[in-house]
């Protein structure tokens, strides 16, 4: 089985500070202050995506200019926070323990997608004690939407979407995963709203233990819904 897991939220903390150091990258490079409902509206919440969406005004390939400069001023942010705070990326309660788990065991192999660019969530990363390299993923370099981008860690991985589960802590993982019809398990600070949007697996925490069991009731309901399949095309 592919886990594939998101990272801001779901794997590392931090996120007031990964806030902050995009909305003032954002206004560096681009000259325009990004108000707290702008991310509320976008269709797909990844960086490449709301850099599009609100400065779709220009050419592509001012686009991409911009987004580059972003991107890289971001990530000096990120670097400067860093320094001037005491860890402020660290990784959330038992995400370290469970990707070493998982990574240590046969029956199952990790991915990353997320929807940060590939050097800033490297750094994000690294800072919280995980090496990217060592997953096969996709990040907001690679695509836009992030159902594209879910895909493409499961590709690189060469495992089949039907044999993932998404790991995310936001309304935009879910809505990616009904959009590819596989499982998702919500988890972090938004599982109340998650419930709300209709998930039906969640954990405020990623502890071993009761995500192996989680694990195991997806895999039950699955194999559940195909008997019933099965029998309905055998009827």
């Amino acid at each position: 089985m592919l886990i594939i897991f998101d990272v801001d939220g779901t794997l590392i903390g931090g996120e007031a500070f990964d806030w902050k150091c995009f909305n003032n990258a954002f206004a560096s490079a681009s000259g325009i202050a990004i108000g707290p409902n702008d991310w509320m509206e976008l269709e797909e919440v990844t960086a490449r995506s709301f850099v599009h969406h609100v400065l779709s005004e220009h050419s592509p390939e001012r686009i991409q200019q911009l987004e580059t400069h972003i991107a890289d001023t971001f990530l000096k942010n990120l670097q400067a926070a860093s320094n001037q705070n005491q860890k402020p990326f660290q990784s959330t309660p038992g995400s370290l323990e469970l990707l070493e788990f998982l990574n240590n065991h046969s029956q199952y192999q990790v991915a990353i997608a997320t929807g940060d660019w590939l050097d800033s969530i490297t750094f994000k990363l690294q800072s919280a004690g995980i090496a990217i390299k060592q997953f096969p993923h996709a990040t907001s370099s690679d695509a836009r939407r992030r159902a594209d981008i879910i895909r493409l860690a499961a590709q690189r991985a060469n495992r089949p979407l039907s044999e993932s589960i998404y790991v995310g802590d936001g309304p935009w993982d879910l809505k990616a995963c009904r959009e590819l019809n596989i499982p998702f398990i919500g988890t972090g600070s938004r599982v109340e709203a998650l419930v709300e949007a209709g998930a039906q697996w969640t954990l405020p925490t990623l502890h071993t233990e009761p995500f192996l069991e989680m694990i195991s009731q997806i895999q039950l309901h699955k194999q559940i819904r195909q008997n019933r399949r099965d029998d309905q095309n055998f009827n």
